[in-house]
């Protein structure tokens, strides 16, 4: 039986507004893995940590023992995850301010100049 003091994971993302594919946008991941995550029963630490970062939270395990309750350290969960709305923003603001047009990394493509099509010498 669940802790009544539990919250779902859709719940949390609910709670801040956000729906499954604004999320998996964070997330850089399709939206049907946030629905598969939110379904899970059981999650990878780093994945639960991914998930939490997006929504601009932070994960902090800890364990009970009777009275005793400890914080469980995970080094990996110390590094930034830069997954959440202000990283978003700076990535995407990163990607809009180095594209440039003439490079051929960027959007942009060939397109011929306004005018009739030219025509094929063969034909005729």
């Amino acid at each position: 039986m669940p802790d009544p003091r539990s919250t779902p994971l859709s719940e949390l993302r609910f709670d801040r507004s956000l729906t499954q594919l604004e999320l998996a946008i964070r997330l850089r991941m399709p939206q049907s893995s946030v629905s598969r995550i939110e379904g899970q029963d059981d999650i990878l630490v780093s994945t639960l940590a991914r998930y939490i970062d997006a929504l601009d939270g932070q994960l902090r395990l800890s364990a009970r023992f009777g009275d005793d309750e400890f914080r469980i350290y995970i080094p990996s969960m110390d590094r930034p995850r830069n997954f959440g709305i202000e990283a978003h923003r700076r990535r995407a603001r990163h990607r809009v301010s180095s594209m440039d047009p003439l490079e051929p990394s960027g959007f942009s493509r060939s397109v011929p100049p306004p005018g009739p099509a030219p025509t094929d010498p063969d034909e005729g």
